[in-house]
């Protein structure tokens, strides 16, 4: 039997817990049960039938050195001062942690002599609020700082329902809420018999919402439920008016009690950091004790941050505890194995770090050659993947390289890449047409007029020869050259991501429309250049607007590209009277054609991304790379592209018929007349004492007015 002095057999006897039964007025005492908190009324134990015998373990322990057990017990002969001294300096849930530490001490902490304790230790804790009215100060503090759940006793319940007085984890709150909706129809018999809902005398779970959306805690409405039935008829209504008194004071502190939890909460993972990141400084002092240094200075720089991240999530550094030497011994292998992942990621940046500085002194000298270069269309990307010397000198000789000699090895190759890349479009067109066309090999192909213009398979249009490596749809990917690394190539690409390179792939022949064309000039497909088709007595005729009582005179060119690429119109040649009338028109649409060049064309940034952004004109264009990229004089090609690369020509002059002139406002002719582009014709002295085409002489509209 354990001793027991006369001061504590004292207080047991006085204590209500002992002498009292349970209150049944409703009111809360300190020694009544509230669920999940210490007010319950625990069964005493038994006293052991046999005295424990001593052993030899038991004298053992009781030797000087060793380890004594129940040395709290030895706290009950203290004074009461002495405790409350003591109860000062501690906060309330040491205070929880202490009476819970026997069935003596928690019979002495839960008496009501015990109060000034529990208030001392509230008290000694900073900015917490005031024990709410229906609340002892152990309930208050098994609702404040306990984190098991009052349902399951779940750890790590971090969240308080004030307004039920409960703790709850997500799993119970799920399968014991009830909502408003619920509760009309589970207890619809207490309803009516209140004559007025649930809302001011049960406790809601998620109090300032809209009356309607209230929840509820099921046990505590069965219990409310049960008692509210039990009370006699002449009763009820003094219960229901005590009922909404105790969830009104309920409902005065929830958000103060609610805002400190959350507050503590904040406070304590701050406190939680700053010794996290304690732990983290110590080992990073460890480490260059062992010559870390470099991979401790490359974690902290802007590549390196990633590899820092990892290091503190790492199980041995993010731990909320002190590093002391022990703890340095257990974790040391596992942080010595990332710091040498670490040391290899800095000799791989080191790598690439020195190769992106190459590949800036690249493109400034690119920048450099290239204006002096006529009709040069060049990337950088070019330069560092198709020219193998270059290739081969970006990732070679990292400790001892010569910058001279990279720079000549750049002037001596781009020269000699341009004229292979020339080569190598001409002989792709050339095998083009001889493969699918049947040319001749000893004809001069791209002296043919047929030949003239290629059309690209990505935007459809029209390209001459010339400008097939400027258009700016003919790019596509380079393959990794074969002496690269994989790790080179993607910086290359990642470096240079909004450079085009310039192929000739994409673009596919015009035979059928140009050999359409010089057929309709009255030419052999075979033989004609474009010095024949220039002729300034060889015009067409374009009959697909002759229903609108209008002809489109035009040159080769223009039949070309002034078309949709998707239609197959018809051409003619024009008469000698036709080519007479529209002689006048043709200065005024090329100076038209000249001046929609001048205010419309468009020019792209080659430092943006091509896909979002917009084109500007050439002034915009030079204020957008000074402003945005602090370049004053910018290259082309290599600062800014060309949008017109395409096949451009003045548009058609037009005959109308003469028969038109009663209809001057005609929305289809008007416009050409303003521009001057327009002449009335009389459509019967073309044809007059000639055969007319049988294309024509179908046509109704031709025959009415010939």
């Amino acid at each position: 039997m354990s001793r027991r002095s006369k001061r504590t057999r004292k207080l047991r006897e006085d204590s209500p817990v002992a002498s009292s039964s349970s209150s049944v007025t409703g009111e809360a005492t300190l020694e009544e049960t509230n669920s999940g908190s210490d007010y319950e009324a625990r069964p005493t134990r038994p006293a052991s039938k046999v005295a424990r015998k001593t052993t030899s373990k038991t004298a053992r322990a009781s030797r000087p050195g060793t380890r004594r057990r129940g040395k709290l017990q030895e706290m009950l002969d203290m004074p009461l001062d002495v405790i409350l001294d003591i109860c000062s300096h501690l906060n309330p849930k040491d205070l929880l942690n202490l009476a819970r530490t026997s069935r003596d001490l928690r019979e002495f902490f839960m008496s009501r002599n015990t109060l000034p304790f529990w208030k001392a230790a509230r008290l000694n804790t900073e900015k917490l609020p005031p024990c709410p009215s229906d609340l002892s100060e152990p309930a208050y503090a098994n609702l404040m700082f306990d984190a098991h759940c009052h349902n399951c006793l779940s750890k790590n319940c971090n969240y308080v329902y004030w307004q039920c007085r409960i703790r709850l984890c997500k799993s119970c709150r799920r399968s014991h809420e009830v909502s408003s909706m619920e509760a009309q129809i589970q207890y619809q018999d207490v309803i009516l018999m209140m004559s007025r809902t649930f809302i001011n005398v049960v406790p809601s779970l998620n109090p300032g919402c809209y009356p309607g959306d209230n929840t509820y805690y099921g046990p505590q409405l069965a219990e409310f439920s049960a008692a509210f039935k039990k009370t006699p008829h002449d009763s009820r209504e003094s219960f229901l008016r005590k009922r909404e008194e105790l969830v009104a004071i309920a409902k005065e502190d929830w958000e103060q009690l609610d805002y400190y939890i959350y507050v503590s909460k904040d406070s304590r993972s701050i406190e939680l950091d700053n010794v996290r990141e304690g732990r983290r400084e110590a080992i990073f002092e460890r480490l260059r004790q062992e010559d870390w240094q470099l991979e401790i200075a490359y974690m902290n720089t802007t590549h390196g941050r990633t590899r820092y991240e990892r290091f503190a999530r790492l199980p041995e550094v993010r731990k909320a505890q002190a590093l002391t030497p022990r703890i340095w011994n257990n974790i040391r292998q596992p942080i010595i194995n990332f710091m040498h992942d670490v040391r290899n990621a800095r000799f791989v940046n080191a790598r690439r770090l020195t190769v992106v500085k190459r590949l800036q002194a690249m493109h400034k000298l690119v920048a450099e050659i290239v204006p002096q270069i006529q009709r040069c269309t060049l990337s950088s990307i070019e330069v560092a993947l198709c020219i193998p010397e270059v290739s081969k000198m970006l990732e070679a000789d990292f400790e001892n390289f010569d910058a001279q000699k990279f720079q000549d090895v750049i002037r001596a190759s781009i020269p000699e890449y341009l004229e292979k890349r020339a080569q190598y479009a001409r002989k792709y067109f050339e095998k083009l047409f001889r493969d699918q066309f049947g040319v001749d090999a000893s004809v001069d192909l791209f002296a043919l007029a047929v030949a003239a213009y290629f059309k690209c398979a990505c935007c459809n249009f029209s390209v001459s020869f010339d400008n097939v490596l400027h258009h700016l749809c003919g790019s596509g990917s380079i393959t990794k050259p074969e002496t690269m690394s994989e790790e080179c190539y993607n910086l290359i690409n990642g470096h240079f991501w909004n450079q085009r390179v310039r192929t000739v792939e994409p673009f596919r022949s015009t035979f059928d429309r140009m050999a359409k064309v010089i057929e309709a000039c009255g030419l052999d497909v075979s033989t004609a250049t474009t010095q024949d088709l220039d002729r300034p007595d060889i015009r067409l005729q374009c009959i697909q607007h002759l229903s609108d009582h209008y002809i489109p005179i035009m040159t080769w060119r223009t039949a070309v590209c002034a078309h949709d690429p998707g239609t197959s119109p018809t051409f003619l040649l024009a008469t000698e009277e036709q080519v007479s009338a529209v002689k006048d028109l043709e200065p005024i649409a090329e100076a038209l054609h000249q001046a929609s060049l001048a205010s419309d064309r468009e020019f792209r940034c080659t430092h943006c991304d091509t896909t979002t952004t917009p084109k500007f004109s050439k002034e915009a264009l030079m204020a957008h790379l000074k402003t945005s990229h602090d370049i004053a004089e910018p290259v082309e090609d290599l600062d800014w592209k060309d949008e017109h690369t395409r096949l451009t020509s003045p548009s058609p002059v037009y005959l109308v018929s003469d028969k038109r002139r009663e209809f001057p406002d005609d929305w289809n002719t008007q416009g050409y007349f303003e521009k001057g582009v327009a002449v009335y014709f009389e459509f019967e002295s073309v044809y007059r004492g000639r055969e007319v085409p049988a294309i024509l002489s179908q046509n109704p509209y031709f025959s009415s007015d010939v």
